[in-house]
């Protein structure tokens, strides 16, 4: 690894890149900031990088999934 490089997590799992992420709002990123910012900031002093980032994956995997059983319901 080159000086400067940070290691999340395992090497062994695919690079996927945020513009092949579906109904990610990119455009709207740095007026959410203002909001998730703060929690982030806070979270990132408490505990590993990567663990921050797996949280809010397994979190966005929640909401996601709410959402799915919701449209089923109402369908």
């Amino acid at each position: 690894m080159s000086a400067g490089s940070v290691t999340l997590g395992s090497p062994h799992v695919p690079i996927v890149p945020v513009a092949h992420f579906d109904k990610i709002p990119t455009k709207y990123l740095e007026e959410v900031w203002p909001i998730i910012g703060p929690s982030v900031a806070y979270n990132i002093e408490s505990m590993p990088l990567w663990k921050v980032i797996a949280a809010a994956y397994c979190e966005g995997l929640n909401h996601g999934s709410a959402i799915g059983k919701e449209n089923t319901t109402k369908g």
